[in-house]
């Protein structure tokens, strides 16, 4: 898996989290009779979290009051609930007008206050489970995406190690007719000729007895200059990555690398010419290509100048 795989998992955990804010933050607004619609704008487009931050200080102060009955959004100023009637605040007999309790006679008409006038339940603010669960979200997203891209390049046991032998153009086709196989490399020299914007790969694969698969990659680099090859191997969490670099010159004919990796999955293969990615066509193959490496003993023998740079 490749880390553009790995992007397009966590990509979309990123995109819900402003989603997931926005709605929080509309029903919030509208129980406290806020601007639902520009706070939920405001939470789900700035930056940084700043909307949804600067929501939660201004919030406040709105009340957010239900009924204890009804569970109707009320207001802090409602003397009885407008939805079924109950009585949420002390009031005057007489005038209606609030009171506070311990008041023995109402100020605006100056009437004694009776027991009953104290008889009422006031309103309740209902637990916010919701922000909890939404800050749990932010908080483990981020070190879940941080954790994941530390592991997918930490190297691990799994991964098997992999052999790389460079080769001229002429030594290969020599070694290819010894073989006789020289039939593969006029097939991938044609397709590197026919379009020149593209690598063409020859692929094979393997089963090993450890449970391994041995992937087996002849690359043709066309007008490649044998002293700029270099090759990369990551082994981490999410398979193998295998990056290839060279530049271009004036050479007429180009340059042959030969790989064999041992993975469990398929190794991400990338080609660099001059630090850009050039697309790669892979064409599958009966041929054991791997007999085009010194698997036996282990070692390669790169073509005069070429460097190697193996991280396992």
């Amino acid at each position: 898996m490749s880390i553009v795989v790995l992007w397009c998992i966590v990509l979309p955990f990123f995109l819900c989290v402003p989603l997931l804010l926005g709605i929080y933050t509309y029903r919030d607004a509208k129980s406290r009779g806020m601007n639902a619609i520009l706070w939920a704008l405001a939470a789900a487009l700035a930056p940084t979290f700043l909307g949804f931050l600067i929501y939660l200080l201004v919030r406040g102060s709105y009340s957010n009051l239900v009924c204890p009955q009804c569970g109707t959004a009320v207001r802090e100023s409602y003397v009885v609930c407008p939805q079924c009637g109950a009585k949420l605040r002390a009031s005057c007999a007489n005038c209606g007008s609030p009171v506070e309790p311990g008041w023995q006679v109402c100020p605006q008409c100056a009437q004694p206050l009776a027991r009953e006038a104290m008889d009422f339940t006031p309103p309740v603010k209902p637990k916010d489970k919701g922000l909890g669960k939404i800050l749990l979200i932010v908080i483990l997203i981020p070190v879940l995406f941080l954790a994941v891209l530390f592991l997918s390049f930490a190297a691990v046991g799994q991964s098997g190690a992999s052999h790389t032998a460079y080769y001229s153009e002429l030594e290969f086709v020599m070694l290819a007719n010894q073989k006789g196989l020289g039939g593969l490399v006029l097939d991938i020299q044609d397709q590197a000729k026919e379009d020149g914007s593209k690598i063409y790969v020859l692929t094979s694969t393997l089963e090993t007895a450890d449970g391994l698969t041995q992937w087996n990659y002849l690359i043709y680099l066309p007008h490649a200059a044998a002293e700029s090859i270099s090759t990369e191997q990551r082994n981490g969490l999410l398979g193998s990555h295998f990056r290839v670099q060279y530049e271009d010159g004036e050479n007429q004919r180009g340059e042959f690398v030969m790989m064999t990796i041992y993975a469990e999955k398929e190794p991400d293969l990338v080609i660099e010419c001059r630090g850009v990615v050039k697309p790669c066509v892979e064409v599958p193959v009966d041929v054991d290509l791997s007999q085009f490496t010194n698997i036996e003993d282990s070692w390669v023998i790169p073509a005069e100048g070429a460097t190697e740079v193996m991280i396992q």
